[in-house]
């Protein structure tokens, strides 16, 4: 009885501690990293057929070609995996940014409201072989709708994509990233944003999540099958785990904010903390099932 309530107690305490901390992270990558692709709907085009996940423009649009639908889409996808799979989604704003540059014109309602979808990607996708008739599969599912633009040239610095980024991290296998199309495909309607491929940083997507980490309970006797050492330390230690497969570290400090984050990638992991300042941490290691929370000090 005593050590069920010990264990008990021990979930309490770091879950509550954890429950306090509400943790932002703003991922805003360039060209390198980014994941975003144009794909357009034109047969007698070729369009259907091409990708466009170098493109600078990150589009919808229901237009035509020569007289020819030719619809377009936009599909990125932010790396969510620092994010633990337990968390609480705070808040999850998107911002998206207008293409100066554009040879495709600029924000168009010249038929009607050029109001348009953000939906999650349910279906795997490649940034450089997506096409128009190879599209991943989405759902409606907390679709998020944009309004109709109301100048040629304007920004959605602030779209709330709470619920969105909530089901991405609730169902990673079946969550791939945002389309963005046109409400309604009638053309001619527009809206034209820059990628993470433009020259201009300031332009590209961004993404800022803040969200609560669940820490969990452990399981019993997975604390003592987990080494971390030397401790205390002066900012460098190895995690030694024997028959527990470790998924990942998270470090957090005093105040409840997430210092460092890494996949695991051996039984013996080492941690470098050095450019943290000298105090006590939180280690935080995702199990296979479960997870084990051990007090580390950098002096």
């Amino acid at each position: 009885m005593k050590t069920k309530l010990y264990l008990l107690a021990f979930c309490i305490v770091f879950v509550f501690a954890d429950s306090l901390a509400q943790i932002t992270i703003v991922l805003r990558p360039g060209a390198e990293t980014g994941k975003d692709a144009i794909i357009a709907s034109c047969v007698p085009c070729g369009y259907n057929n091409m990708n466009g996940g170098s493109s600078a423009e990150f589009f919808a649009c229901a237009w035509t070609n020569g007289g020819a639908e030719s619809n377009g889409r936009g599909l990125i996808e932010f790396d969510l995996t620092a994010i633990p799979a337990n968390s609480t989604i705070i808040k999850a704003i998107l911002s998206l940014y207008y293409n100066p540059e554009s040879s495709n014109g600029s924000h168009s309602c010249l038929s009607g409201s050029n109001a348009s979808l953000l939906k999650r990607i349910t279906e795997p996708w490649l940034e450089n072989v997506v096409t128009w008739d190879n599209q991943p599969a989405t759902t409606d599912t907390n679709a998020v709708t944009l309004p109709a633009s109301v100048t040629f040239y304007q920004d959605y610095p602030y779209i709330d994509v709470t619920d969105l980024v909530t089901d991405m991290i609730k169902f990673p296998t079946r969550s791939f990233g945002f389309m963005l199309k046109v409400a309604y495909e009638h053309y001619y309607r527009r809206m034209i944003f820059a990628s993470s491929d433009h020259a201009d940083t300031t332009l590209h997507p961004k993404l800022e999540i803040t969200y609560k980490s669940g820490l969990g309970c452990q399981e019993p006797g997975a604390s003592e099958s987990i080494r971390l050492f030397p401790n205390p330390n002066e900012g460098r230690f190895t995690i030694s785990n024997i028959g527990n497969f470790i998924y990942s570290v998270d470090v957090y400090d005093g105040y409840g904010a997430r210092v460092y984050h890494e996949k695991v990638k051996s039984e013996n992991e080492e941690i470098n903390l050095f450019n943290l300042p000298k105090g006590i941490y939180f280690v935080r290691m995702a199990l296979e099932k479960g997870v084990v929370t051990k007090k580390v000090s950098i002096y």
